[in-house]
């Protein structure tokens, strides 16, 4: 998912960033877990740490260059979709992630609809392979 683009630092907050947003209602789907652990694994991240608070870790995302930005944000959306809804709760943290990334509206809205285009994807794929 592009991770390998992002320097130690930036993977290690990026899956901090990640397990808070999935985690804000106080639980996980397996499809949260899944997510979770593709990205600890991409990112070669044994545990995840707390450097921050999620608005915390939007700030310092918000200083990186604009590909990184992408990146966080386009992450940050696959885990909050990727059981097919986006809570309320779930909208706040990417109306905060959009402020705070500096991203345009049509960044924002080809990264959403991506990240749906390969959610749809996978869950096609798993069923296929699933037969």
């Amino acid at each position: 998912m592009l991770l390998e683009n992002l320097n130690q630092t930036d993977k290690e907050k990026f899956v901090e960033l990640a397990y808070k947003a999935a985690y804000a209602d106080r639980s996980l789907s397996d499809e949260e877990m899944h997510e979770l652990a593709e990205f600890r694994r991409q990112c070669n991240v044994s545990s995840i740490g707390n450097t921050g608070s999620f608005q915390e870790l939007l700030d310092y995302f918000g200083d990186r260059p604009a590909q990184v930005r992408r990146i966080v944000f386009f992450g940050l959306y696959t885990v909050l979709y990727s059981n097919d809804i986006i809570t309320e709760l779930d909208q706040k943290m990417i109306d905060s992630a959009e402020a705070d990334m500096h991203l345009s509206e049509e960044e924002i809205r080809g990264l959403a609809e991506v990240a749906q285009e390969m959610r749809k994807a996978h869950v096609k794929l798993r069923a296929i392979i699933a037969r």
